[in-house]
């Protein structure tokens, strides 16, 4: 018994480990994938003169770093969460919930991008208001629900944790935009209202998926699930 409870206490704490380690990455990968995409804009012959605030270039290259982003982080937090973490399984249903999550990040910044030089001739992030952080939301949320459901059952309280944080962001970012359409909607923002609306089901489905997946067992791993 007090093998069976010494073993579990370490699993928590390289779980929460992990989880540390995985919050560090996400603001080190949001930086440098940042820095990444704007080096090639330089690099590349010709694209520079495509990426400018009042060109769909720069929408199209802010659409892509929350996909880069979301990757970059997850390729670098999988050899850590192997070596902190035994048992560790990355499947089917992480996978495409944090793909998913990734491309609705990016669809997301695309579209506010895309509707705020729409309006105003240019893109400039100050005129995006709190949905400029949809896309990162996002981003957090597809990371923590992939790590949460790759650890065992029961053992993934500081991934349900950041899950939710995620969560609770992402609605937070989206408050603002929902109590505006009680004036109504133009036919031009039909498109991001729609990807807004499936950004808050997505949440909400992932969130029950952690939820369930977590609360499903308490096994440890010299515990059999019931």
């Amino acid at each position: 018994m007090q093998i069976v409870a010494t073993r579990s206490l370490a699993w928590s704490w390289g779980v929460a480990l992990w989880a540390i380690a995985g919050v560090v990455l996400y603001v080190l990968g949001g930086i440098g994938s940042l820095l990444a995409l704007a080096t090639i804009e330089h690099l590349v012959p010709g694209l520079g003169e495509q990426v400018a605030a009042g060109t769909v270039g720069l929408s199209i290259q802010n659409g892509l770093h929350p996909l880069v982003w979301g990757l970059v982080v997850a390729g670098a937090s999988i050899p850590i969460g192997r070596r902190l973490i035994e048992n560790l399984r990355f499947g089917a249903a992480g996978g495409l919930v944090l793909l998913v999550g990734l491309a609705l990040a990016s669809i997301t910044t695309f579209l506010v991008d895309e509707f705020v030089r729409a309006r105003f001739g240019y893109f400039d992030p100050e005129m995006t208001g709190f949905s400029l952080f949809a896309g990162p939301a996002l981003v957090a949320i597809g990371l923590a629900s992939w790590a949460a459901l790759a650890v065992p059952s029961g053992l993934g309280l500081p991934l349900v944790a950041e899950a939710v944080a995620a969560v609770a962001s992402l609605a937070l970012a989206l408050l603002p935009s929902v109590g505006g359409l009680g004036d109504g909607m133009d036919p031009e923002s039909l498109p991001l209202a729609g990807v807004l609306l499936l950004d808050l089901v997505f949440a909400a489905a992932a969130l029950l998926l952690v939820l369930r997946t977590a609360l499903a067992s308490g096994a440890g791993p010299d515990q059999p699930r019931r």
